[in-house]
């Protein structure tokens, strides 16, 4: 969520989105079922998104605009979640591995998912196998 490939700050020459999926110090800690299904390294399955994401044209990053836009009700469902907006979410995340916005993120569960199952479809073997 809002993970651009050029970043608008004057100061910064690096790529946002290469940052968190290719070239950053914390890649090749990223594991996931969905690099290991693959049998790729976290690296080669960041490298591989960041490929894709660098395809698409009118992905811009948060900083180049009012990045503190508030989101509610979202639920967001991906073996990785990645958000460079600093503005409040209320939500539900599902994900092997999430990283917001450092120091700038105000994250809070939506009451709106308690009543309803958010998953009914998985059983609790689908999504959880610890050994």
């Amino acid at each position: 969520m809002g993970v651009g490939d050029k970043s608008c700050d004057a100061t910064s020459t690096e790529s946002p989105l290469s940052r968190r999926l290719a070239s950053g110090h914390a890649v090749s800690t990223f594991f996931t079922r969905e690099a290991e299904r693959k049998a790729i390294s976290p690296r080669a399955l960041g490298q591989s998104i960041y490929a894709a994401g660098k395809s698409i044209a009118a992905l811009e990053d948060a900083g180049c605009h009012d990045d503190t836009i508030p989101f509610s009700r979202l639920l967001l469902n991906a073996p990785l979640v990645h958000s460079r907006y600093k503005g409040e979410f209320k939500g539900l995340v599902i994900a092997e591995f999430a990283l917001f916005r450092l120091g700038q993120s105000a994250f809070e569960f939506d009451p709106v998912f308690k009543p309803v199952p958010v998953l009914p479809v998985l059983k609790d073997t689908d999504d959880l196998d610890v050994r």
